[in-house]
């Protein structure tokens, strides 16, 4: 949002426009089935990873999405994709005057839910599939810099790729915004009729 454009290609609206209208359309989803949402930001405004992740934080939900658009230089490279955080191919460079960066990190690696979240990624994937008919790019595990440090379990989605002729169309329509927003809050819904509490 702001001066941050995301994606852009020519012709076609930009990510930060895309993504902020189904966003729109799926906070709607999920207060209709009565479930509480936040969004980061809901204007055209801009907003750095650190007010993100604290405004995310501070707000303490269930849940955490973040939703992008995709690009490739692979033109045919379509579908959304679900991506969960991993610490795998991440190096921490810290100088020696400095809090233990490394150590924050490993407390927030050992105290939040990927489990949860690669089981909430599962099933928006699943929606996806079944409602859309489409091939998806799987779930992923990635060391995004949009999921580090969310406390809850969080699901980076991208929701197509812009970049593809026919996907980067669809990607222009709000009916198009509305079938994926359908899709995200489904899989909420799955997500939490699907969690099995031990006795």
């Amino acid at each position: 949002g702001g001066s941050d454009n995301g994606y852009v290609h020519q012709g076609r609206k930009p990510e930060k426009e895309i993504v902020l209208d189904i966003a729109r359309k799926l906070q709607q989803k999920l207060e209709d089935i009565k479930l509480k949402t936040v969004l980061l930001r809901e204007n055209d405004q801009d907003l750095n990873h650190f007010q993100r992740v604290a405004k995310a934080n501070k707000n303490g939900g269930d849940l955490f999405i973040s939703l992008h658009v995709g690009a490739s230089i692979d033109p045919d490279k379509s579908g959304p994709a679900c991506v969960v955080y991993s610490s795998n191919g991440t190096e921490i460079k810290e100088d020696e005057s400095s809090i233990s960066y490394q150590a924050v990190y490993n407390e927030w690696l050992n105290a939040t839910r990927f489990d949860l979240a690669t089981f909430m990624a599962r099933k928006i994937d699943e929606r996806f599939k079944t409602h859309l008919q489409i091939k998806t790019r799987q779930v992923k595990k990635l060391p995004l810099l949009p999921l580090k440090f969310i406390t809850t379990p969080a699901v980076l989605i991208e929701v197509g790729m812009l970049s593809d002729q026919s996907e980067g169309k669809k990607l222009q329509s709000s009916g198009y915004h509305e079938a994926l927003a359908a899709c995200i809050a489904n899989g909420v819904a799955d997500f939490f009729n699907g969690i099995v509490i031990n006795p």
